[in-house]
């Protein structure tokens, strides 16, 4: 197993561990959850980032080989499945990936079917609903084959890796829910999970809570080039918990 692997390995545990000498707990425990999805925000996104320069250097369309034997599995999946399906084998999760392409005839089934769609084809449905739940926040649970996170495209800048969470969720596997970025056009809407901003893997490849002060300007400067707003800290558990409790989210509900 490469060190990568081990490292990715081991960024899970971190999610469910919110409490250090560093945290301090707040009273009003919907706050207290929007800490935590905080954390959980800004470590999948630190994950998804680290995956993408390991592995995909050069674009998703040009990924390096994965050893995905079996009947029935194809690599790379076609560009219906869209990056979350794509991202799967360098996040430990090679085993669904293979489930996936085999369940789905070798992704002969196109993943942009839609809802109506779906129940002609219950396979494809199954392999809906298993999103993992890293894809998500508790608070979705009740929608466990939605996912939080949407890759933005920018049109002038096609090969950039940026993520960021919204609440328009989207089937997981889709490739058609990429947030146009449009120098031309307003930016498309992000975040909504926190009330006072949003959570960015930005084009530096560090992960970075954008605020909604922040003029459009700004905003397409600091997700494209990180600068105008700090990165959060990922190196050390301890300090991102620190980090992301000096964050101005809001008041939870």
């Amino acid at each position: 197993m490469t060190s990568i692997s081990l490292w990715l390995r081991a960024i899970p545990l971190v999610v469910v561990v919110t409490t250090s000498n560093a945290w301090v707990e707040p009273q009003n425990p919907a706050d207290a959850q929007l800490r935590k999805d905080g954390v959980q925000c800004a470590w999948t996104l630190r994950q998804l980032g680290v995956a993408q320069q390991a592995y995909f250097p050069d674009g998703l369309e040009k990924a390096k080989p994965f050893d995905l034997t079996g009947e029935g599995v194809n690599w790379p999946p076609p560009k219906t499945y869209g990056w979350r399906v794509s991202i799967l084998p360098p996040m430990e999760e090679a085993s669904l990936y293979k489930f996936i392409s085999q369940s789905s005839n070798g992704f002969k089934i196109p993943g942009t079917l839609s809802e109506a769609e779906l129940v002609k084809h219950p396979a494809l449905k199954d392999d809906l609903d298993r999103m993992p739940k890293w894809f998500s926040l508790d608070k979705w649970n009740a929608k466990p084959s939605l996912s939080i996170y949407r890759r933005v495209a920018f049109q002038e800048k096609p090969t950039l890796f940026i993520l960021v969470e919204s609440s328009e969720l989207v089937p997981w596997f889709r490739a058609e829910d990429d947030l146009v970025f449009d120098e031309k056009k307003p930016l498309p809407k992000m975040g909504g999970n926190f009330p006072n901003g949003f959570f960015a893997l930005c084009g530096d490849q560090n992960v970075r809570f954008l605020p909604t002060t922040l003029s459009e300007k700004e905003l397409r400067k600091a997700l494209t080039t990180g600068e105008g707003v700090k990165s959060l800290r990922l190196e050390r558990k301890t300090e991102l918990v620190e980090d992301v409790d000096k964050l101005d989210f809001g008041k939870g509900k």
